[in-house]
């Protein structure tokens, strides 16, 4: 297994509660979240991406509910009933494109 640390600043740090059960995407494929989500450094396991390298860009999460690493899927793996979805929309920044 190859693994990578995604790491952010503290303002857009990941929930906790995805620890070893999120998402996230590199290179348009879905890459699990491994071990704990500690503060604003997260692995991820890009086994299935070729040629990673530092600085490469990592898509936490999207508007199509559809997918994966989608805030109501977030939700839902941190076993939140739908209408709390603030709570993982609440640690991500205002400016977040």
């Amino acid at each position: 297994m190859q693994s990578l640390f995604y790491q952010s600043d503290t303002s857009t740090a990941l929930d906790r509660r995805l620890s070893n059960k999120g998402f996230v995407l590199v290179n348009e494929k879905e890459c699990p979240i491994i071990g704990r989500v500690s503060m604003n450094i997260t692995i991820i396991d890009v086994s299935k991406i070729a040629n990673t390298t530092v600085g490469q860009e990592v898509i936490v999460t999207q508007i199509n509910p559809e997918n994966k690493n989608s805030i109501q899927n977030a939700a839902k793996l941190c076993n939140e009933p739908p209408y709390v979805y603030w709570e993982i929309l609440l640690i991500l920044p205002k400016d977040l494109p």
